[in-house]
């Protein structure tokens, strides 16, 4: 099924597909810029860690500052449950839950939220009937996700109790983080897949507390070790 969206009620729904979410949240916009309202919603929506917020930004390769803001930033790393991601090529806006999106005109940008003119159309699982739309859209975006550049990836880190029937929130794990140092024209640079890091981690033993520990600094450790024997990493001249 599918419905026409414009002006304020696009905006509205952008929000109630945040905070139906149950499982993840896909923001897809090549430039962002949040307003007080949208973080309210985006808080609200991942009260419980376990919902995945999966964020894909685009353009400006040179300086990624240019597609979100330093405090933007800051803020959506601030989230337990949080991937963020970059693809040089995208100018696709698309927003989405588990059984929802919204494909749409706008960047979740706040002057294009109050200013511009911009429409979606929203599109929804069905159970009974021939519509694939919002499958096949969701299947192209996380393939989208899966080929693009991680920038920062952090994970709940749960411990097991009553013999692994429950868990207890334990605080989050960085376990990749490049965000400071990213360019991928550099010879050095090697792109990592969120396919690489698990969702969420679940530990129940000291020793697997320290696997997590080697797998979370072992991505990092190959900037910092260049950057410790003065390395420097020059971009590639365009031809």
């Amino acid at each position: 099924m599918s419905d026409f969206y414009t002006g304020d009620k696009l905006n509205d729904l952008i929000e109630d597909v945040f905070l139906r979410a149950k499982k993840e949240i896909i923001i897809v916009s090549p430039y962002i810029k949040l307003d007080d309202q949208y973080k309210k919603v985006l808080d609200k929506a991942t009260e419980d860690h376990d919902v995945h917020l999966k964020l894909l930004i685009g353009k400006n390769e040179d300086d990624i500052y240019r597609s979100i803001s330093k405090d933007d930033l800051e803020y959506f790393k601030s989230h337990i449950n949080i991937s963020i991601l970059y693809e040089p090529k995208l100018h696709a806006k698309c927003y989405m839950n588990y059984n929802e999106a919204v494909i749409t005109s706008m960047n979740l940008y706040d002057y294009s939220a109050n200013n511009n003119v911009e429409a979606g159309v929203h599109l929804r699982k069905v159970m009974i009937g021939n519509s694939n739309s919002f499958i096949y859209c969701y299947n192209s975006f996380e393939r989208i996700i899966e080929e693009a550049h991680c920038l920062f990836i952090q994970r709940p880190l749960f411990k097991k109790k009553l013999f692994g029937l429950a868990k207890d929130f334990h605080g989050a794990k960085t376990l990749y983080d490049i965000t400071k140092d990213f360019d991928s024209s550099c010879p050095n640079y090697k792109k990592v897949s969120i396919t690489t890091f698990h969702d969420p981690v679940v530990i129940n033993t000291q020793s697997d507390e320290a696997t997590l520990e080697r797998r979370r600094k072992k991505p990092v450790d190959k900037l910092s070790t260049a950057t410790s024997k003065n390395v420097h990493l020059v971009k590639k001249k365009r031809l």
